[in-house]
């Protein structure tokens, strides 16, 4: 059995239910779930009996929750696992929550290898973008001596695996936090992993942490760091560590880092420091092996350049909050305000997640977990599969009932979805691709937005990242940039889907099914897009200012059939405009045209971006870019040929004819080449 220990201390009770219910709605059962109160308010006191009473049997070993005067958490922590009968120790932050197999897969890996005393996995930080956590060592056991074996990420050293609430620990190895030290729950960790006969990295996330507003930001927090890493080197020292140098320099350095937040004065406190000891005694090998950014603020440190080490990491740090609107300081605002205003109020409708798979991707259990670890806790997930493919409906089906399966053997997306869209019981729906990632906060903070909406049927979009295949990201969308350049485009039904500044895995609401229709199956590629014109077109659209989706590089969007599908896509929505429709996306029909035929040839549309020279021509315009003669200053002229332009690019559209046929239509509508 596996004692899962939950300490309380006056959190709001939306935090506590999130956490709670992520731990009861474990795949594996045979757990207990011990909740410590540490001298919380009588209101929060009588809330944790109630929740404890009501689900005591949700789980085998039981729901307990046992109250204390306050001690701190890591008296609160020893409590806990004073009371813990499990085999195994699990500690979890009562504001964060975790992924449903968590135990599932922690327990396998333990049950496979005999000596495995600790198990430790990656976690997503709902304050930044997700932490793959896929440095710290892959699907490999640490067997003794750990000392000389173990490494982990450098720039994570408190997170993976020297944090208490991202492992699992056999009871006989979990030692007692110490909570006079300031350092305690890294030296807990040093000890910890010094008693282990093996430790092993599961590499999979499932751990979610919340990161609170306790940032570095006065002299007591700076001096506190200042004692922990003093705590940290002891111990390592004590059990004999032979890096302890690699572990101190990453710990400095992220202090210094954060001293940022601070006054520069701040800096003369850590020059007189232990860290100021270990950043100057790195050895030449020690500073080659850092990033370029942390080798800088090495030199500038041991230069004693303070001022110029404050000033380029504020200059950093507000760089990274105007490119990534998932800062962690905005975030925690945006956490502590929703926690504060209760903004959600009575408006917790059911959201429906499609997820259609039809080949087996790597990612899948990473896209499942993404969409069942939501903040916003009212959710269904729909899986769409074929009946033949063996490996996608064994990982669905271990799940459990946290999924439900639906089959549709036309191998088609579009028709998975459609199959998805019929079984689903929410009041909205999203859908998400099998190689794609929602954040955590993704459907809390559509459901936030349309709250605070009057017309509660509107479209919800929001910007993406898009990483590669080494979850590094490579690409933000900033749709908020591009409507500020040009304000009313915020008004426009169509400029997002033209100029595919948005995904479609939006939050549509359910009427979308009757007013709008479902996916059109007989596209390969475009169905996304087209649909998400279609709802827009007919409720209108918000867009979240935050990045609450990720996308894996995938096939070039470049292929021929995108270019049919996207390419008649934009052509019908442009035959579409009227003169109004054109004003809220550009001052003027020239200017739109011309960038819409340059934004065509720059994502490979290239039937569509002949439409668009055209209409160009058609109003006696010569596109710099495209090095276009005018067929004729009589736009009368120019308006037939366009009327037998896009009857021949429909037909090409239909029915599929090669590139080469596109390129004799130009040259016999006179194109100059």
């Amino acid at each position: 059995m596996i004692s899962i220990l939950v300490p309380i201390y006056n959190k709001t009770e939306n935090e506590l239910l999130r956490c709670f219910e992520s731990i009861l709605k474990q795949t594996y059962r045979n757990f207990e779930l011990i909740i410590t109160d540490d001298g919380s308010a009588p209101e929060l006191a009588k809330f944790l009996d109630e929740y404890t009473e009501h689900n005591k049997l949700r789980c085998e070993g039981g729901v307990h929750c046992f109250h204390y005067s306050n001690g701190g958490v890591w008296e609160a922590r020893n409590r806990g696992q004073e009371k813990a009968s499990g085999e195994w120790i699990m500690h979890v932050n009562a504001d964060d929550f975790i992924n449903p197999l968590t135990l599932e897969y922690a327990l396998k890996v333990a049950n496979e290898h005999e000596n495995v005393d600790m198990v430790y996995w990656g976690f997503w930080n709902t304050a930044w973008p997700p932490y793959m956590s896929k440095e710290c060592g892959g699907s490999r056991l640490y067997s003794k001596p750990i000392i000389d074996v173990f490494h982990i990420r450098k720039d994570v050293i408190m997170a993976t695996p020297f944090c208490d609430v991202t492992c699992m620990v056999r009871k006989e190895k979990a030692h007692t936090f110490k909570p006079h030290l300031p350092g305690a729950e890294a030296v807990r960790q040093v000890e910890v992993i010094a008693d282990c006969r093996a430790i092993f990295f599961l590499d999979e996330i499932l751990y979610n942490y919340v990161t609170s507003s306790n940032t570095l930001s006065s002299k007591v927090d700076i001096n506190w760091c200042i004692a922990t890493i003093k705590d940290f080197k002891e111990a390592l020292v004590s059990y004999n560590f032979k890096v302890v140098n690699e572990y101190l320099i990453a710990y400095a350095i992220d202090v210094v880092h954060r001293a940022a937040e601070c006054d520069f004065s701040i800096y003369r406190n850590l020059d007189k420091s232990i860290i100021s000891d270990v950043l100057r005694s790195m050895t030449r090998e020690e500073m080659r092996a850092l990033t370029g950014k942390k080798k800088i603020i090495c030199l500038l440190f041991k230069s004693r350049q303070f001022f110029v080490l404050g000033i380029l990491l504020k200059m950093a740090r507000t760089f990274n909050k105007k490119g990534n609107n998932l800062a962690m300081d905005e975030t925690n605002t945006s956490i502590a305000q929703n926690d504060k205003d209760s903004k959600l109020g009575t408006f917790r409708p059911l959201v429906s997640v499609i997820i259609p798979v039809s080949d087996y991707s790597k990612c899948l259990r990473e896209t499942i977990s993404s969409a069942l670890v939501q903040t916003y806790d009212n959710i269904e997930v729909v899986a769409v599969s074929g009946s033949s493919d063996k490996n996608i409906i064994k990982i669905i089906k271990s799940y459990g009932n946290g999924i439900r399966h639906v089959i549709d053997d036309s191998g088609n997306i579009a028709a998975y979805i459609n199959s998805g869209i019929s079984e689903i019981r929410g009041d909205y729906f999203a859908f998400l691709m099998p190689n794609n990632m929602f954040y955590p906060q993704k459907v809390e903070r559509e459901i936030e937005c349309l709250g605070s909406l009057i017309d509660r049927s509107t479209v919800v979009l929001s910007s993406y990242e898009v990483i590669n295949e080494k979850n590094e990201s490579i690409f933000i969308s900033r749709p908020d940039q591009i409507i500020a350049e040009y304000p009313e485009r915020e008004c426009s039904k169509s400029f997002h889907v033209l100029y595919s500044t948005m995904h479609d895995s939006c939050l549509y609401p359910r009427s979308c099914i009757l007013d709008v229709g479902v996916m059109n199956d007989s596209l390969q590629i475009a169905y996304g897009q087209e649909y998400l014109g279609r709802a827009i077109s007919k409720y209108g659209s918000k867009l979240i200012n935050e990045t609450l989706l990720i996308i894996r590089k995938g096939e070039d969007n470049k292929s021929y059939r995108s270019n049919i599908e996207y390419s008649q896509l934009a052509i019908s929505i442009i035959e579409s405009l009227s003169d109004k429709d054109i004003s809220l996306m550009w001052s003027n029909k020239i200017d739109f045209y011309l960038s819409i035929r340059i934004f065509l040839n720059g994502v490979g549309r290239t039937i569509a971006m002949e439409y668009a020279d055209v209409m160009c021509q058609s109003l006696g315009i010569e596109s710099i870019h495209a090095q276009l003669t005018p067929i004729s200053g009589d736009v009368g002229v120019g308006e037939q040929r366009v009327s037998v332009c896009r009857r021949v690019l429909r037909s090409i559209n239909e029915q599929g004819i090669s590139k080469t046929v596109v390129r004799i239509v130009k040259k016999i509508f006179s194109y100059k080449l």
